[in-house]
């Protein structure tokens, strides 16, 4: 497999985060992005998403600080209360750090099989995360374009027409 045409460009960069307000004005001053939109996960309505840590139901919160730079979205993750995934990576005292790279990819199947040559295992099906970050520095997420957008179709149709069920947003300024 020639998995660079495969993957194709990348779609989003998530970071996670100690806190956003100590990044946002160096963010705004050296990269000239201000103007993000605010995902709280859980939300504080509607139905409340599966959280799992480390294989069992968790309770953690987070919120994700989106930018859209061209083609590719910045997500922004900082971990708000709870144990979770996300807080066990700044656990060696960083400030930030890539959490994981997305790719628009249409079908899953070929890259289990690529990645599975290579010993490498898919973490969570659910969420398509890819066990890259011991070998890459980040993990990676390949994302089923087409079925996400489907998804969010779906959502918006069932949800009083709110774009994103999982994350209510708005802007940060």
């Amino acid at each position: 497999m020639d998995i660079r045409s495969y993957l194709g460009d990348p779609i989003q960069i998530g970071l996670i985060v100690r806190s956003f307000d100590e990044l946002k004005e160096d963010y705004e001053k050296i990269l000239g992005l201000t103007n993000f939109r605010l995902g709280e996960f859980p939300p504080k309505t509607g139905e409340d998403p599966k959280r799992i840590y480390h294989g069992k139901s968790g309770d953690f919160s987070g919120k994700f600080y989106f930018y859209q730079w061209n083609n590719i979205e910045i997500e922004l993750i900082e971990p708000v209360d709870g144990e979770s995934i996300w807080k066990d990576y700044l656990s060696d005292g960083k400030k930030c750090g890539i959490h994981h790279i997305k790719f628009a990819v249409e079908r899953l199947e070929p890259l289990d099989e690529y990645f599975a040559t290579l010993g490498i295992t898919v973490r969570s099906r659910e969420q398509q995360l890819v066990r890259t970050r011991e070998r890459l520095g980040f993990t990676m997420r390949p994302w089923i374009v087409w079925a996400s957008i489907l998804k969010c179709l779906i959502r918006s149709s069932t949800d009083g027409g709110r774009k994103d069920a999982v994350y209510k947003q708005r802007n940060v300024r």
